[in-house]
């Protein structure tokens, strides 16, 4: 019997809320890929961000989001704060706003991601659809 395959996907933040992509074969894609023999989730995620986007971290920077389970296997989502200043590879760049036709996979699951790591890092900013949520004690004037 085959053994399901594990993988990571990052979801790299800057302090104004840009998630940071790179340009794969298919599209615009959160940086990830395949836990290899003998590596943790960590080392894959710290790994997988370096060849794609160039940002060398250490795995204690990375913050656990959750896991993910789908046809391919099973996944472990992470996140982490990036300095904005910080030197992107040629295929990275932060996006302020998703290129909503141009992303790799489904709209609604790179968003659901993304959602899940900004309330995680940035709780009070809202999610990347409709900018700040409102308090529950603010009114529509």
């Amino acid at each position: 019997m085959l053994s399901a395959k594990k993988f990571v996907i990052i979801v790299p933040i800057t302090p104004l809320g840009e998630i940071i992509l790179y340009r794969g074969k298919r599209g615009w894609e959160l940086p990830g890929g395949s836990i290899e023999e003998g590596e943790t989730p960590e080392e894959a995620a710290t790994r997988e961000l370096f060849e794609e986007c160039g940002i060398r971290v250490s795995k204690d920077e990375l913050i656990f989001i959750g896991t993910l389970k789908d046809r391919e296997g099973e996944g472990y989502i992470f996140s982490l704060l990036i300095d904005r200043n910080i030197s992107l590879n040629e295929r990275a760049r932060a996006f302020r706003k998703l290129p909503m036709n141009d992303l790799a996979y489904p709209i609604h699951e790179t968003l659901a991601l993304v959602n899940a790591a900004i309330a995680k890092i940035l709780p009070r900013r809202g999610d990347v659809r409709g900018g700040p949520k409102k308090s529950k004690n603010s009114r529509d004037r």
